[in-house]
């Protein structure tokens, strides 16, 4: 079995009988093990990048919330001082959120070669799009076959103008 099928079978499990921060989880362990086994990393490199995987992780989870937080309260204002301010919020959020990001690449940096590194990012971009491109498939499956289906409407014939 392919490790896609053996990921979207697992994760289908998870679904079945966990909430999301399980779910999460189970996806954090996967890539670890995936990262691990083709980077064929030691039992210390192994256990640095899991660390660090689920520090970021966490990191990246704290930082959604408080995006989704600024969101909710921009949503609800409506004078333009308080829109500005969250505004300004949303944007510090962000610029917070994608640091995460670039504290992954210096950080790896540390703890792997730079072949290692190189093979670690190309991967998580690689296993990344494979997971969306899963999660998507059964979206696109019932939206096609929604399309497909057929409701017998009533004709009310063409509209009329009606003039006084």
């Amino acid at each position: 079995m392919n490790f896609l099928n053996f990921l979207l079978s697992f994760m289908m499990m998870g679904w079945a009988q966990s909430p999301s921060a399980k779910h999460s989880s189970r996806i954090e362990d996967l890539f670890i093990w995936k990262i691990s086994e083709e980077l064929k990393l030691s039992v210390k490199e192994e256990k640095s990048v899991s660390e660090l995987i689920s520090q970021l992780n966490q990191r990246k989870s704290l930082a959604n919330e408080k995006i989704d937080g600024i969101i909710q309260k921009l949503a609800a204002v409506e004078s333009e001082k308080e829109q500005r301010k969250y505004l300004k919020e949303y944007r510090t959020a962000l610029v917070d959120y994608n640091k995460i990001s670039t504290d992954e690449v210096d950080k790896v940096q540390k703890l792997l070669s730079s072949e290692k590194t190189a093979k670690y990012f190309v991967l998580k971009s690689d296993l990344s799009k494979k997971i969306r491109n899963l999660l998507a498939v059964p979206e696109r499956a019932h939206e096609h076959s929604l399309d497909r289906v057929k409701v017998d409407k009533p004709s009310m014939g063409d509209p009329k103008i009606i003039e006084e």
